[in-house]
């Protein structure tokens, strides 16, 4: 029996980094592209711990791939295997880090089962994320990597790659809180004596270090940007924010979601934006093309056959606790 991660017996694994496998997903049509311009995203998976991320890039290209791969696992981890397919841009990162890189067999993808499945459970949860988030589709690509960090916490992948559990509040991809923005943003206006000093914004994630370790940071957008963005005017200034705040005995709301239920569920839910004279809803869709600028720190990354059953799991019950 073959000891690599699609087709057999895995070998004795002992820590992260003895095996690990990867895959790309495919998002280059326009209405596929993610906000920051990302067409690809890549999946890997650690074996032994089964801890999975994805990260958005705007290409394949194997440049792209070793930083991938090196935030995936810290820059400081030997790695003793690396199964994928046979795709040149990932055969040369994984050579270019000087892993072993053990090909999957050429025309059999269930010969990269793991991987396969990996990617397809990833897309899943996308999917839910999206739908319960309100937000467009292009958001995918902040909502791929919520997705996969809520999973690794409530499977148990992250206290058994970290030898600890996660510290941070678990909270949903799209819901509503409010934040003090951050000073440096290019769209900051000074806040009045006797103003709050915290605005409502829509979460959008967390920042996550090298290695996947979180730096106590969050990904956040003024609710007002969505508000003052329909159609293809206007952007979504992401903002990179320490402090965040939420009622804890309240239960979560998605006002991005209420108001996307109502344009897709009514007759009369659109609202013909070429008109001025129109209502505007206080919280109206967001855009399917929308320019996003990250404040402090972007994260554009420039940087099936037979799945295993797993794949096939339910998804929803890591999105929301």
């Amino acid at each position: 029996r073959s000891k690599r991660p699609g087709n057999g017996s895995l070998g004795d694994l002992k820590e992260f980094g003895d095996a690990l496998t990867a895959d790309h997903f495919d998002a280059k049509t326009e209405v596929d592209k993610g906000v920051g311009g990302e067409t690809f995203g890549f999946v890997v998976h650690d074996c032994f711990t089964n801890y999975t991320d994805c990260f958005p890039l705007v290409s394949k290209h194997s440049n792209n791939n070793i930083t991938a791969l090196n935030d995936f696992t810290g820059g400081n981890i030997w790695v003793k295997s690396f199964h994928a397919d046979g795709a040149p841009e990932i055969k040369s990162a994984v050579e270019w880090l000087g892993w072993p890189f053990d090909p999957a067999t050429p025309g059999r993808p269930s010969t990269n089962g793991i991987a396969e499945g990996k990617v397809k459970r990833v897309l899943n949860g996308i999917r839910t994320t999206i739908y319960q988030s309100g937000l467009a589709e292009r958001w995918w690509s902040y909502a791929c990597r919520h997705f996969c960090l809520a999973d690794n916490i409530y499977s148990g992948a992250w206290e058994k790659r970290f030898n600890k559990k996660f510290s941070g509040p678990i909270i949903p991809f799209g819901a509503i809180i409010d934040f003090r923005p951050c000073p440096t943003r290019a769209i900051y206006k000074p806040i009045g004596k006797f103003q709050t000093k915290a605005v409502p914004g829509i979460f959008l994630g967390y920042h996550l270090g090298p290695g996947g370790k979180w730096s106590k940071d969050y990904y956040v957008a003024e609710i007002s940007a969505f508000q003052k963005s329909i159609g293809d005017r206007g952007h979504i200034p992401v903002q990179r924010v320490k402090e965040i705040y939420y009622d804890k005995a309240k239960a979560w709301e998605f006002p991005l979601k209420e108001y996307n239920d109502k344009q897709r569920r009514t007759i009369d839910g659109n609202v013909d934006q070429s008109n001025p004279d129109d209502e505007v809803p206080s919280v109206p869709r967001t855009p399917a093309h929308v320019e996003v600028h990250v404040e402090e720190q972007k994260t554009a990354w420039d940087l099936p056959s037979e799945a295993p059953r797993d794949a096939e799991l339910e998804v929803e019950d890591v999105i929301a606790p």
